[in-house]
């Protein structure tokens, strides 16, 4: 078996683009493929899909709220099949929302290792280390190795 290491969920809020410039600029994507939804999430009232990869945004997007990009399992599936077809990745991607006003509010990796290059002590020393950006990581991790213990 192979080792595998994916992102498998993003969520992040950018407050400098409006959702079209989201679209074009910052996921490299075609707008025509995306419809608009009257209805959103978290107090957002739109939002754009393209199948599971979506753009939620007020009518002011403006606001305070900025522009929500939300991509669970299946949309991060499906934007690394458009990443196959150009120079996009993972991190140009990161690289564009961190050059905006953005605020990552959930990044999920999943993992599959099945060899010893990757445990659980190995992610924590890391995460101690960068402690300052890493906020949740470290103490969830420290419950985790406490419990095995």
């Amino acid at each position: 078996m192979d080792n595998s290491v994916m992102l498998d969920y993003l969520a992040v809020t950018i407050k400098c683009l409006a959702p079209d410039d989201v679209i074009e600029k910052i996921l490299i994507l075609p707008k025509d493929k995306f419809v608009l939804n009257e209805w959103g999430i978290n107090k957002y009232q739109r939002h754009y899909a393209f199948s599971e990869i979506k753009v939620n945004f007020n009518k002011d997007w403006e606001s305070k709220m900025g522009v929500f990009i939300e991509l669970r399992g299946q949309g991060c599936r499906q934007y690394e099949e458009y990443m196959k077809s150009n120079v996009n990745n993972w991190v140009t991607l990161m690289k564009r929302i961190s050059e905006c006003h953005s605020n990552f509010t959930r990044l999920d990796i999943a993992n599959d290792i099945f060899d010893d290059s990757l445990s659980v002590p190995l992610i924590y020393s890391y995460c101690k280390k960068q402690k300052d950006t890493m906020r949740g990581a470290v103490e969830r991790l420290e419950k985790l190795i406490n419990n095995k213990n």
